[in-house]
């Protein structure tokens, strides 16, 4: 089977999406390969978990939030809700 043009419309999609929405979510892409992949086996194949894939998927998010500069957002937006005596929606 030649794999070519599967290679030639992944990189078509990821210059897609660097164009439209910037390097960083495009790396953000790359960093939730994995997580998918993790829940695609358990879905699909069956497969069993173990406590480090959860920890690996949230220390991912957490990552990727990180560098969206939305952790920081998140955390304004709680403490302005808490000030004000209500939670945010």
């Amino acid at each position: 089977m030649n794999v070519a043009p599967f290679t030639l419309f992944a990189y078509i999609l990821s210059f897609s999406v660097i164009r439209d929405a910037g390097a960083t979510i495009a790396t953000t892409v790359t960093y939730l390969l994995p997580v998918v992949a993790v829940l695609a086996g358990i879905v699909l194949l069956g497969e069993s978990v173990t406590w480090n894939e959860p920890l690996g998927a949230a220390m991912i998010l957490i990552g990727a939030l990180i560098t969206q500069g939305r952790l920081r957002s998140i955390a304004r937006r709680l403490a302005r809700g808490l000030r004000a005596g209500s939670m945010p929606a």
